[in-house]
């Protein structure tokens, strides 16, 4: 057989191993076939190797595919505590504070300021007044004020003295020789204006010790000022002082002397009552200014209940009281209006002063019809205050003639004297 045959036959021994069932055997030139197997194995090897090293490069160059993207590390968050239930109290939230309005500004006072003062003399309640004012198991004295109200309560300080005692029904209600007067007279006194009542008058006394403090309190539980007498000795130290506006007004009430005084230790009577003297006078000044009195009143109650016009120890009596501090004296006692002026004295620090001085405001309540008797004023004085150096000084004082009209010793009322001419009725 030709060679060429046999080679042809050994290729398709290679293409079809196994399909024709022939074996191959080895002809001459083997040893070389075998060397280019080595030879071409090492070469696949070296590509192979070259190409996981450069396999990159290769894959750019030659285009195939692109490069995996770098993925950056994942971060991984961070866990968030669960919160786990306390016990303890929520704080409260800090409250908002609201804007605040800019307050007003506090007015100020004025330069000065106007107050008004009205005394009146004597009240007295005799046994045919207590008669008219009977109303069943009361007394109602309201009507003896229902026509003078109006004047007395136009005042910033109504004062009056109330010449009798407030001892209680354990005791007869009566008139003269020895007052005693139901409790129902306070009510229609506070009705009318009245502020303050002095009890330094002839009849406190007139049923002891016991009556006197007796009166005192129960002025004191009506809502009104009592001045005049006392119950103990820090009581007899202790100045009264009242507002008018915002004067501060001290008010010094003195007597004369008492009827039924001996009723009345003599140990009791040391403090019970300020007696009319220049000691006393110069005393409760001096106890008013340091208490903080702008404006000092002394009230004197004179025994002499029949004088129509002032002695001269009165006088003399009155001008020691403007010379020693009193702004103003006003006086009670006698049944019988007495006049009214300015008196201008050397004060005892050498300053010149006039000062107003009443010498007897007559009757303003009471049953005498004689002459005169059943007549009285009620008199205003109007102050004025620097309130830069709180300073109080008499402006004017001016009066309001007063009548007491009563029927048959009945239906007794206090009467302003313009009211009683004008009115034909009256």
């Amino acid at each position: 057989m030709p060679e060429g045959y046999t080679r042809s036959r050994a290729r398709l021994h290679t293409d079809y191993s196994g399909e024709q069932g022939y074996t191959p055997r080895p002809k001459g030139g083997g040893g070389n076939g075998l060397m280019f197997l080595l030879a071409g194995i090492i070469v696949v090897g070296l590509l192979v190797g070259l190409g996981f090293i450069f396999k990159d490069t290769v894959a750019d160059w030659l285009g195939i595919g692109e490069s995996a993207p770098t993925v950056a590390p994942t971060v991984e968050p961070t866990p968030v505590p669960t919160p786990v239930p306390t016990t303890e109290p929520t704080a409260e939230p800090t409250p908002t504070v609201e804007a605040t309005a800019t307050p007003e500004p506090t007015p100020t006072a004025p330069p000065t300021e106007e107050a008004t003062i009205s005394i009146v003399g004597n009240i007295f309640i005799d046994s045919s007044q207590l008669a008219d004012a009977k109303d069943g198991a009361a007394y109602n004295f309201m009507p003896s004020f229902a026509n003078i109200k109006n004047s007395l309560s136009k005042a910033d300080l109504t004062i009056g003295t109330l010449e009798t005692t407030l001892t209680g029904s354990g005791k007869p209600f009566a008139g003269s020789p020895k007052y005693n007067t139901p409790d129902d007279i306070l009510t229609a006194l506070k009705d009318a204006g009245f502020d303050l009542i002095s009890t330094a008058h002839t009849h406190i006394f007139d049923y002891g010790f016991d009556g006197m403090k007796s009166t005192r309190q129960k002025i004191l539980e009506q809502g009104m000022y009592a001045t005049g007498t006392y119950i103990s000795k820090e009581d007899y130290h202790t100045p009264c002082i009242v507002n008018a506006k915002s004067s501060k007004i001290g008010v010094i009430a003195l007597s004369e002397k008492e009827r039924y005084a001996s009723l009345v230790s003599s140990a009791d009577m040391n403090y019970g009552i300020k007696h009319i003297s220049l000691n006393n006078i110069k005393q409760g000044v001096e106890e008013a200014r340091t208490g903080g009195a702008e404006f000092i009143i002394v009230m004197l109650h004179w025994d002499k209940y029949s004088l129509t016009a002032p002695t001269e120890a009165m006088k003399t009596m009155a001008a020691n009281a403007l010379k020693n501090g009193a702004d103003a004296v006003i006086c009670s006692g006698p049944k019988f209006v007495q006049k009214v002026e300015s008196v201008s004295v050397t004060r005892t620090d050498g300053s010149a002063f006039t000062g107003i001085v009443a010498y007897s405001l007559g009757n303003f309540l009471s049953s005498e019809t004689g002459a005169k008797e059943d007549s009285g004023l009620i008199l205003n004085l109007t102050l004025v205050k620097d309130n830069a150096n709180n300073k109080v000084t008499l402006k004017e004082a001016s009066y309001v003639p007063t009548y007491v009209y009563s029927k048959s010793k009945k239906e007794y009322s206090v009467l302003p004297a313009g009211k009683y001419k004008d009115d034909q009725a009256l």
